[in-house]
Formats: structure tokens, C-alpha cells, sequence
């Protein structure tokens, strides 16, 4: 009885509390006497005392709610920044330090300049071109819906939509601005400039024209070393154009031969992806001339690169070996090619291996 008693007057607590919130409750809806009874049952229960257990398993229960809302979005976020991360291909940053500094040493000839804090920055913003580069191609890839088959693509995985890859790459190239602003000359602020401006534009105007996809990504690749070099110079007073013009500077070869190099690997990448570029319309060399033409391309690149290694650099014969190895791995994607069995892989073998050979391009500098 006591029980029912209660829920009676919590309903009609309930009842009194709507009618008067929405001011439907009138004393001639409801008798006296009965309105009566009913508030004074209720008052009676507001008096009741419940037990405080209730309170206290309501009250630990939302904390562990909260407590779980927010370790999931600090997951959620975690999660999100490996997914920038990925974007940024990590892998690229390394090589990207190194030849900046590379080029800081083949100039002056002297360790110390390595660890210059003006060649450092421009070697921090040669690296964070490098991640914007592929941020921003993953981007306008997946706007054009070019990337449905690439599973390296987070966009075309949809783990992340395109408006956040497009805020995060935003404060990137923000930060990016802002540190070019303290490079040591105009000189070097210029071409940091312009390969940022050329990553931005990559992917939207210059890889749709023939040649220029390619000369674009080997102009910011060789941007590298010539940073270096000039950054070096400036730190010891000198201009820009003694990076390339003292004598015992090895920064020019080292450019040239880096742009040679990358033109080479550009060439090869292409001839594996001509099916998805010509479906998505790209008109890369193998997508127009052919992939044969494309592989035999990349053999004269990397040839080209041989000989400037062989009359410039300070080491020769390793920068020889280095083009020879490429040069030998291209030649035979070309002959798989005519073979019309195995070409392909021939190329992914070839640009697999010339993470290696690379160096030793480098070392010939050095």
C-alpha cells in the first residue's frame, strides 16, 4: 500500500508540475478536494527520504560515460593525426634532409656546416614541401577520382574525408609560408617558394601535361641540394651564385645529376602506372609514346646522369657504378617490355633498387 501510495503521488507531482509549466492546470478542471489530496500526497513524498544508492550508481555511471566519450575522441584524434602522418609519406623525409645537407657539404667542404642553423631550416622547410607535395597530390587525386584502386591513398580508403586532408594541408602550408620568411636570402626564399607553389599546382595543372609532370617533380626533388649549397654560402656572407661557381663546389653536379636521377625514376613509375593513368585521362610519355618509350627514356636519363656524375664529381667511379646500376635495371624493363612479359615488374624492380643506388650518387659528391 505504501508503495502504491508513492507512485500515486509521484504521478500526481508530475501532473500538477506539466499543467503549470504549460499552463494547461485550472482549479476547474481538477475538484478541490481532490486537488488537494493530490498535492498534499505529493508534498509528503517530496519529504520522503530516498535512498542515496540511487544517486550514487547515477552518478558513477555518468562519470564512466564521460569518461569513455572522452577517451574516444582522444582516440579518434590519435587516429587521425597517423593518418596525416601516413599522408606525409615519412619515408621521404630522410632522403630530403640528407641531400639538403648533402649539398650544404659538396659546396663548402667543410662538416660543420652541415649543422648550420640556416641550412637546417631549409632543410625543415625542404621536408615539409615534400609532405605537402604529397598530401596535396593525394588530395586533388582523389577529387578527381584517380585514386580508387590506390589503398595508399587514405582519402580512397575513407579514412579521412577530403575537407579534413584540406584543413590539415592548409595549416601546413601556413607554417610552411611562415618559415620560408626566415631563410638566410631572397635567393633561397624563391626557390622555396616556387617549389612550394609547384606542389600546390602539381597535381591539378602540371600532371596532366606531358614532360611537365616530370620536370616538375625532378625541378623540387633537385631544389634539395641547391637550398643546401646556397644556405651554406649565405652562412659564411657569400651569394647565392657561389654555391655553384667556387671551385671546390660540387653543388651544381650534384643538382644536375639529382634532377637527372629523379627524371629517370619519374619515367619508370609512369610506364607501371599507364593503365590508371589512361583511364583517368593523364597523358603521361607512356600513356602518349608508348611504355616502351617510356622505359628506353629513363635508360638515357640515367645515362645522362652517369656522365654528369663522371665529370663532376669527386668520387667518380662510385657515382658511375650507381648510374650503371640504374642505367642496367631500366634497360632491362625496356627489353621485358619488347618481350611484352614481365616489363612491369622489371620497372618496380628498378625503382625499388635505386633507393640504393641513389646514395651512392650522392656519395660520389661527398
Amino acid at each position: 500500500m505504501k508503495t502504491s501510495s508513492r507512485r500515486l503521488a509521484i504521478i500526481a507531482f508530475l501532473q500538477i508540475y506539466l499543467a503549470r509549466e504549460s499552463r494547461a492546470f485550472s482549479p476547474s478542471i481538477v475538484p478541490a478536494t481532490t486537488r488537494k489530496h493530490l498535492e498534499l500526497q505529493s508534498w509528503a513524498f517530496a519529504r520522503t527520504r530516498l535512498p542515496t544508492k540511487h544517486f550514487a550508481h547515477s552518478s558513477r555511471e555518468l562519470g564512466k560515460l564521460k569518461a569513455t566519450s572522452a577517451d574516444l575522441e582522444e582516440t579518434t584524434r590519435l587516429q587521425r593525426w597517423k593518418l596525416y602522418a601516413e599522408m606525409c609519406r615519412p619515408s621521404n623525409l630522410l632522403p630530403s634532409f640528407i641531400f639538403v645537407v648533402g649539398g650544404a657539404f659538396s659546396c663548402t667542404r667543410d662538416a660543420s656546416s652541415i649543422f648550420n642553423p640556416m641550412v637546417l631550416l631549409s632543410a625543415l622547410a625542404t621536408m615539409i614541401i615534400t609532405s605537402t607535395s604529397m598530401v596535396s597530390n593525394d588530395y586533388f587525386d582523389h577529387q578527381k577520382g584517380t585514386d580508387i584502386l590506390d589503398n595508399g591513398n587514405v582519402l580512397a580508403r575513407a579514412e579521412l574525408t577530403p575537407k579534413q586532408a584540406k584543413d590539415f594541408v592548409s595549416k601546413f602550408y601556413s607554417a610552411l609560408l611562415i618559415l620560408i620568411c626566415f631563410a638566410p636570402t631572397s635567393a633561397i626564399r624563391v626557390l622555396l617558394m616556387s617549389g612550394s607553389i609547384s606542389t600546390f599546382l602539381y597535381t591539378r595543372h602540371f600532371k596532366p601535361v606531358t614532360w611537365l609532370k616530370n620536370v616538375s617533380v625532378a625541378f623540387i626533388c633537385a631544389l634539395a641540394p641547391a637550398v643546401g649549397g646556397m644556405s651554406a654560402v649565405a652562412a659564411s656572407g657569400g651569394g647565392p651564385l657561389e654555391a655553384f661557381l667556387l671551385p671546390e663546389s660540387k653543388c651544381a653536379g650534384l643538382t644536375i645529376s639529382l634532377f637527372l636521377g629523379i627524371m629517370h625514376r619519374e619515367l619508370l613509375m609512369d610506364v607501371v602506372d599507364t593503365s590508371a593513368d589512361a583511364a583517368s585521362g593523364v597523358k603521361t610519355v607512356p600513356v602518349k609514346y608508348g611504355e616502351r618509350f617510356g622505359a628506353k627514356s629513363a635508360v638515357l636519363f640515367a645515362a645522362l646522369m652517369g656522365v654528369v656524375c663522371v665529370t663532376s664529381g669527386s668520387r667518380p667511379l662510385v657515382g658511375a657504378l650507381g648510374s650503371l646500376c640504374m642505367t642496367l635495371r631500366a634497360a632491362a624493363a625496356t627489353r621485358a617490355l619488347n618481350k611484352e612479359s614481365g616489363g612491369q615488374e622489371k620497372c618496380n624492380k628498378a625503382i625499388a633498387e635505386s633507393k640504393l643506388t641513389f646514395p651512392l650518387v650522392l656519395i660520389s659528391y661527398l
